[in-house]
């Protein structure tokens, strides 16, 4: 059989060739090929109708809906309260989460990365149809922002969250003399300083009960811009660690604190001690301490 050719006209040229191609196309259908090709293409779609038919029924399979309770908590971070677990499992989900729904993993990782303690979420998946894995950074609580038991809480890398997530607040550390939100240069660099001072002794054979950062804006400029109290001793730490200016290194500091502990009076019989210079100087008091 031959292939029919186009046939010349005073036809416009697009009518010429869109006639020549359908007579080619019905030409080609009578060919073995074209009817090979003609019946690939009907199972295709027919495969392609069933398959969207199928998936659509599965995942409308209450098997494939997550259980509102699919947040399994492995443990309590340490060092955090079962508040924060208890925020896991209230995780708020959607109404019907579905195990199929490209949008649920991007909409849990933001969510989990909203919760005040969480400091970043890893390898978030789907286990299985009904349970989600997640890793959680947590937040490592560090001091308390006021003398009161259950102040708001200082954490490592400088955020500020409610005590009820720390599993003994009482126990750490206060901040003192930390300006307030409307002043947020100043409180900034305060929290800065508490915290690079909190974290240089957190190995220290004795440890502060309060670091006091109020003279931090120089309104005494002969003062210790950064004072520790352990009991009823102060310690005069001298400028905070990033303050401009010369100041003996925390390493200096620390090896001097450490000695005085180990070769100096008791620290109890100490009303005052200072770091800031190359020798160390104390002042007993002369009074016993009032207990706390």
């Amino acid at each position: 059989m031959t292939r029919p050719d186009p046939t010349p006209g005073d036809t416009p040229r697009w009518a010429r060739v869109a006639a020549w191609s359908l007579r080619r196309a019905a030409w080609f259908a009578t060919t073995r090929r074209g009817r090979r090709s003609l019946a690939w293409a009907g199972v295709t779609i027919a495969f392609g109708l069933a398959s969207g038919e199928v998936r659509a029924a599965v995942e409308a399979r209450d098997e494939f809906c997550l259980r509102r309770d699919c947040v399994q908590v492995a443990n309590t971070p340490e060092g955090l309260s079962a508040e924060s677990a208890r925020d896991l499992e209230r995780l708020p989900l959607p109404l019907h989460p579905q195990a199929f729904d490209e949008r649920l993993v991007p909409y849990l990782h933001g969510t989990l990365s909203q919760l005040p303690w969480v400091r970043e979420v890893r390898d978030l998946r789907l286990e299985g149809e009904h349970e989600l894995r997640f890793t959680l950074r947590v937040r490592k609580p560090l001091a308390r922002l006021g003398a009161e038991p259950h102040a708001p809480v200082l954490t490592r890398d400088g955020a500020v969250i409610s005590s009820r997530y720390v599993e003994d607040p009482a126990a750490l550390p206060a901040v003192l003399g930390v300006p307030g939100p409307e002043r947020p240069e100043a409180r900034l660099e305060a929290l800065r300083a508490a915290i690079e001072v909190l974290r240089a002794t957190e190995d220290a054979t004795v440890k502060p009960d309060r670091v006091d950062v109020s003279n931090l804006g120089g309104a005494d400029p002969l003062g210790s811009e950064v004072v520790l109290e352990v009991g009823d001793t102060r310690i005069d730490w001298g400028r905070a660690p990033s303050s401009p200016g010369w100041q003996r290194s925390v390493a200096d500091k620390l090896a001097d604190w450490e000695r005085f502990l180990r070769e100096g009076p008791a620290l109890e019989t100490c009303a005052h001690l200072s770091l800031r210079w190359d020798d160390v100087s104390f002042m007993l008091r002369t009074e016993p301490a009032a207990p706390r």
